[in-house]
């Protein structure tokens, strides 16, 4: 009878991981163990030297053309790089933070407010590519195109204003119904011109995206032109702004492979004289901007939900000269920042701290800026929550003076009724929610209540923002 009954043991590992045993935790032996996952250490366990014997002898016993092989990444690199992963992406970080805590309740890996239109500007409307001179009259396109550059080019500027404009009114007096790389350009002005102009998405709209659409898609087979990369840069920031992730993030991939087969991404590869087409001439100062927003755009969307970002091998970039009235360089000067928290890339909590420092100290003028500077504030607290620093002193009240500053910056975007995906950004002080201190705490009675938030008059409330005028639903 003895001998049946159940045996209920009190079971202990015989081998502690590294980090327990360095902290004098107890350590269950799994692979991560618990305390672990708990508190985001590095797990990993010493090699025993019956281990470490066999692994010399097998060293030894190679041979020579394994030598010259191409190294493997080691199991610990791969976890790095699974960690840089996890901390760009601020959804993957609270997933993460969640099953440390109570992994049978974690939330479900997901994009919170990935832009204003939770992914989606709704209609009935089936889309039909056709000419925009069938879709909008002349004074409507002037008026959408005051619209874009009063709302959209300070922050996006790569498009040369005149040239447009003076394109645009030969376009419509000739009354040249034929669909050509020019009319995706002025589609995506006309289309993210009635986005910051009204609540509510109209036929015309969705029509103008759509004939986009079709001519980008059409122009895959041949060299593409100034004006197709134009589009396309175009249309990307107008899926960030309204698109789900995974297709706003392919069509960014998609950008950076029209640059480089533009030859854009590389003076020593561009042929000048070409890369302009009907009087458009492509100038270094526009190639700047077109290329340093296509970098933004595919290098934030790559990090927000976790996948690859395109990486140009030849790629060679300087920062636009300031322009007045707009924030576009002050924007870009964040790129080298950002491109160095690629997961590919080692850094230690050194570098990260100093970039922290120096991000924390920036002025940035405009609420879309300050977002972008608070986004890569964050993600650099993440990355260097993952290395176990704690936030103290100077640099914590700098990041919090940071913080607090861009839920106002948010406030002010949806005062104003600008749909800048950047408001995203008052959804993730999570990210800094576990941090151990009274500071933290002792600010939030100071910063505005995110509750207040109206975003509800971005989905449900009356139709225009501003107000440009009749717009006919079903031209």
């Amino acid at each position: 009878m003895s001998s049946s009954t159940p045996q209920h043991n009190r079971l202990r590992s015989r081998v502690a991981c590294e980090p327990c045993r360095e902290r004098k935790r107890k350590c269950d032996g799994a692979s991560p163990c618990n305390t672990c996952v708990r508190y985001a250490y590095d797990c990993h366990y010493p090699q025993s030297g019956r281990k470490r014997k066999a692994a010399a002898l097998s060293a030894d016993r190679t041979s020579p053309a394994a030598e010259h092989s191409p190294s493997t990444p080691t199991d610990q690199e791969a976890q790095n790089r699974i960690q840089s992963l996890e901390a760009n992406s601020g959804s993957a970080f609270v997933r993460k933070m969640a099953l440390g805590i109570d992994p049978a309740n974690a939330p479900r890996l997901r994009l919170f407010a990935w832009n204003v239109f939770l992914g989606s500007r709704k209609s009935n409307h089936t889309p039909v590519s056709r000419s925009i001179i069938q879709i909008i009259s002349w004074p409507e396109m002037e008026e959408l195109a005051s619209i874009y550059f009063a709302k959209v080019d300070p922050c996006y500027g790569f498009v040369d204003r005149q040239s447009l404009e003076r394109r645009m009114r030969t376009h419509w007096s000739n009354s040249n119904t034929e669909t050509g790389a020019f009319e995706a350009v002025i589609c995506g002005v006309a289309a993210l011109g009635l986005l910051f102009s009204r609540r509510n998405v109209i036929d015309a709209e969705l029509d103008l995206v759509e004939t986009a659409k079709r001519i980008l898609e059409q122009s895959m087979s041949v060299h593409p032109s100034l004006d197709i990369v134009t589009a396309w840069v175009l249309r990307v920031a107008y899926m960030r702004m309204t698109a789900p992730a995974h297709a706003s993030w392919m069509a960014s991939c998609m950008l950076m492979h029209t640059l480089e087969a533009a030859g854009i991404h590389s003076t020593h590869v561009l042929d000048w004289s070409s890369a302009g087409e009907l009087g458009q001439a492509l100038t270094p100062e526009i190639r700047k901007r077109i290329l340093g927003v296509a970098q933004h755009l595919n290098i934030w969307m790559s990090f927000d939900i976790g996948r690859s970002r395109v990486h140009l091998q030849t790629l060679d970039f300087d920062l636009p000269a300031p322009r007045e009235g707009s924030y576009t360089t002050e924007l870009l000067e964040l790129l080298p920042h950002s491109e160095n928290l690629n997961p590919d890339k080692s850094v230690d909590v050194l570098d990260l701290k100093n970039s922290l420092a120096t991000i924390v100290e920036r002025h940035h003028s405009a609420p879309p800026s300050v977002l972008a500077q608070c986004n890569l504030t964050l993600l650099l607290c993440r990355r260097l929550r993952t290395l176990n620093f704690h936030f103290q002193g100077s640099l914590l009240n700098q990041v919090l003076s940071v913080t607090a500053r861009g839920i106002q910056a948010a406030q002010d975007l949806l005062d104003d009724c600008a749909p800048w995906h950047h408001v995203q950004f008052a959804t993730q002080p999570q990210n800094i929610n576990d941090w151990s201190s009274h500071t933290w705490l002792d600010s939030l009675p100071e910063m505005p209540d995110l509750q207040t938030f109206d975003i509800d008059r971005f989905l449900n409330g009356s139709s225009e923002w501003s107000l440009p005028g009749d717009w006919t639903q079903g031209l």
